[in-house]
């Protein structure tokens, strides 16, 4: 794994250099976090983490990522303190992901990295909690590639022959459900009812996304009575807002969906695999995953394209 080195330290979280100095010598001349843990725990979890961290590019990082996965007590505690202090809000995951992995050298042990991962989804999670709709602001751009279902990633091939399994959203002609997707009210998110009946506020953007609405400009949707109606729509309205949140309903959520990003990258970057998978083979492997619910297509759709743009690495020792 490998990224670019971001920019993220808070400044107003940072130690003095001068004061943590002394901490960090003692770590770096450490080889091993048994050897770490008499110079830690005197700082407690809290204290050490904030030192380990406000000395990026300075502390021996193949040290640091065998202290986060280590499964004493205390290096547990620290695993969760050290997160806490990256500036998550607002980030996308991928790039949340890249900016942590990059400050130390990742286990090769799954237990280790499982608690590695925890401690980051805590963090992620917490800067970015769960709104009311965390549907809002997705299901605006249908996945690129092979035609499917923008919610569970079902393609044709999937409906065994099953007429109109795939359908555009008749409300915005602009996403596209599978038949078992659409018959279930709770998975419009935003779109017309059951695909066909109406438009809701995520027609109204997709269409914006599109280019295909201006402001005042005409609406036309199937009503109840399959009449085609035109409307004049107002962007600003208040009844038409569909402002992006945050697609994670659960801590746990992140933390599936991480190890997901994990498996895409070799998946796609490494030459021995052969198959590689495709984006609605991606929405598809995470159905169910958050918190027994979907992720957007779009959002899993970004995801996809990020890692696929540039692997997921992590720093190497030097």
């Amino acid at each position: 794994f490998l990224v670019q080195p971001p920019h993220i330290l808070r400044s107003e979280e940072r130690i003095d250099a001068e004061a943590s100095s002394s901490f960090i010598s003692r770590f770096n001349a450490c080889e091993s976090p048994k050897e770490v843990l008499k110079h830690a725990e005197p700082l407690g979890a809290s204290g050490a983490a904030a030192e380990l961290y406000a000395a990026h590019g300075v502390v021996n990082v193949e040290l640091l990522g065998a202290c986060l996965g280590n499964h004493t007590p205390f290096f547990k505690e620290l695993v969760l303190q050290y997160p806490t202090h990256f500036a998550f809000t607002g980030v996308g995951i991928v790039d949340a992901l890249r900016r942590y992995l990059y400050q130390f050298r990742l286990p090769g042990e799954s237990a280790q990295i499982e608690r590695i991962l925890e401690g980051f989804a805590r963090a992620f999670f917490v800067a970015n909690p769960p709104a009311k709709k965390p549907s809002s602001g997705w299901y605006i751009r249908q996945p690129p590639g092979e035609r499917c279902c923008i919610h569970c990633g079902a393609t044709e091939d999937r409906g065994h022959g099953v007429k109109g399994w795939l359908n555009t959203c008749q409300g915005c002609q602009c996403v596209t459900f599978c038949k078992v997707c659409r018959k279930n009210p709770r998975v419009s998110h935003g779109h017309a009812i059951g695909g066909m009946m109406g438009y809701g506020r995520a027609c109204v953007a997709a269409r914006r996304a599109g280019g295909l609405l201006t402001d005042g400009g005409d609406f036309t949707y199937t009503d109840a009575y399959g009449a085609r109606v035109s409307v004049s729509v107002w962007l600003g309205d208040e009844a038409h807002a569909w402002e992006r949140v945050s697609p994670f309903r659960t801590e746990d959520s992140v933390m599936v969906l991480c190890y997901a990003i994990i498996m895409l990258t070799t998946n796609l970057h490494s030459d021995k695999v052969k198959q590689k998978m495709k984006k609605h083979e991606f929405l598809w492997q995470n159905k169910g995953v958050n918190d027994n619910g979907n992720f957007p297509g779009d959002f899993l759709s970004d995801v996809y394209d990020d890692i696929k743009n540039q692997e997921l690495e992590v720093v190497k020792p030097v």
